[in-house]
């Protein structure tokens, strides 16, 4: 199993027709998530690693594991940069 994903507990979120809209006071900053950005974002639950969010948006989304697997990955590290993901111990 690869690195698991959460969401940083200092986030706050506001759920609008299927998307999410994320608040981080910390850096002043609300980003506006589209459809799967938000279905990969409550995935990352600490309990699916990125393959696995991966598989289930491939299945839910009708598109390859492939193309899902590297929006998965591209979407996670761009997250985890921002701090908006923290990561668990693991490998990829």
């Amino acid at each position: 199993m690869g690195t698991m994903w959460k969401r940083n507990a200092t986030i706050n979120q506001r759920n609008f027709d299927g998307m999410i809209m994320l608040i981080d006071s910390n850096h002043a900053m609300v980003h506006e998530l589209n459809e799967v950005s938000s279905r990969i974002w409550t995935l990352c639950d600490g309990s699916h690693d990125a393959d696995r969010i991966a598989q289930m948006l491939s299945e839910e989304f009708d598109v390859s594991f492939q193309e899902a697997q590297g929006d998965v990955h591209q979407f996670g590290q761009r997250l985890l940069q921002m701090g908006l993901l923290e990561s668990s111990e693991g490998c990829y």
